[in-house]
């Protein structure tokens, strides 16, 4: 709380929800009436309310959850005019990054990806969503986080199948603005530490 400032803020929600809400603004017109589209976002786990058990890094949760919220309140919109469309946040999973290099030691070598390997890992979810997936938010692996406490994280309340998660259906057009910087994923102890540290006061630019 005590590295809340308006400029860190502003800059945050400019970043992870102004931008996407803006591409979108452009990009979904443009987007077919008769055949599947997709446009995604990319979100982090911290930006669900129903998620965020430790507190901390104000800025980044506030703008990520505002995103989510811009994400579902467009997928319900799209939907009118474009029934097979869809609009999604994606959760990257914890990144190689200079962002988690900090974290790093806590987490397991599987689930610590490269650049290019989250980039597929989020391409592959996409390609097995279908319609009744819009408005959701979804990780790397497929699995659906919640939006909040108790809410469904898309328009049909329902979740992938572990089916799904493993076989692509494939999607004739595809399109993806990710923004802002993956979250990291660790252990409570792990998270605790860095969250009573204030580690991205600098890093949240």
């Amino acid at each position: 709380m005590r590295s809340l400032d308006l400029a860190t803020l502003t800059a945050l929600f400019a970043t992870n929800a102004a931008g996407p809400a803006l591409a979108a603004k452009h990009f979904l017109p443009l987007t077919p009436r008769d055949r599947p589209s997709v446009f995604a976002a990319l979100s982090a786990r911290v930006g669900s309310i129903g998620d965020n058990h430790l507190g901390g890094w104000y800025g980044y949760r506030a703008s990520k959850a505002a995103l989510n919220m811009l994400i579902h309140t467009l997928a319900i919109e799209h939907r009118r005019t474009r029934p097979l469309g869809l609009c999604v946040a994606l959760h990257p999973g914890t990144v190689d990054t200079s962002l988690s290099a900090p974290f790093q030691a806590g987490v397991a070598a599987e689930r610590l990806a490269s650049p290019q390997r989250s980039a597929q890992n989020l391409l592959e979810v996409l390609d097995r969503l279908r319609p009744e997936d819009n408005g959701g938010f979804f990780a790397w692996d497929g699995t659906p986080i919640p939006w909040g406490r108790g809410r469904r994280n898309r328009l049909s309340g329902r979740g992938l199948s572990s089916d799904r998660r493993r076989r692509p259906a494939g999607l004739p057009f595809r399109s993806s603005y990710m923004s802002g910087e993956p979250q990291v994923e660790t252990d409570g102890q792990d998270q605790a530490q860095a969250l009573d540290e204030t580690i991205l006061d600098d890093r949240e630019q």
